[in-house]
């Protein structure tokens, strides 16, 4: 295998990562919205939200939180002094 269809193979990878990632995110933000209506609705009826809700939710907004601070990193310039 040439060192060019090693760089392509390697990019069709990356990108392939690329759109995972950004999948998973939808889904992330897509699932905190989801549970933040459902939030809503049981303190709208006088209801006890659930410790699994509340469980998912905090799981959630972690995983949200580790993606962002990464994305942040990988675009922060490096110093090289």
């Amino acid at each position: 295998m040439s060192e060019y269809q090693v760089k392509l193979e390697a990019i069709e990878e990356y990108q392939h990562a690329l759109r995972y990632k950004t999948l998973n995110e939808n889904l992330c933000n897509s699932l905190i919205g989801l549970l933040g209506q459902l939030v809503r609705h049981y303190e709208k009826n006088g209801m006890a939200v659930p410790d699994e809700v509340s469980r998912i939710m905090e799981k959630t907004s972690e995983v949200l939180d580790v993606r962002i601070n990464a994305s942040e990193l990988a675009q922060s310039p490096v110093d090289t002094r």
